[in-house]
């Protein structure tokens, strides 16, 4: 489906630019398609848009080239302090700390 979305220009009038809804990277939900121009143009608008939830696809002619959507930050993880443990301390076999045999030394061209 295109729509069609008016957005002022510097003059005071409108411009018209069309607009297509495409569901884009797997995702089901509609994502509003604008030109690197209107991008570039409108980028306050876009950025307004963005922070109340829309979405928006940026083309370059008819090639899809990124997407504009709300940040959303990761949590951090809590690090350790200084000599803290991170995980509980695990137990290494004796025999893995062990000396080589003078038979294992040769195996190994030692």
């Amino acid at each position: 489906m295109i729509r069609r979305r008016r957005s002022a220009n510097s003059s005071g009038g409108t411009l018209i630019s069309p607009i297509a809804d495409i569901a884009c990277f797997g995702h089901f939900n509609a994502m509003q398609v604008i030109s690197t121009h209107e991008a570039e143009s409108n980028l306050t608008h876009f950025l307004v848009s963005v922070e109340a939830g829309e979405e928006f696809v940026i083309a370059r002619g008819l090639k899809p080239v990124a997407r504009l959507v709300p940040f959303v930050a990761k949590p951090v993880g809590i690090r350790p302090k200084v000599g803290e443990l991170a995980s509980p301390p695990f137990d290494v076999a004796a025999a893995a700390l062990a000396p080589m045999t003078p038979e294992e030394l040769k195996q190994w061209g030692l």
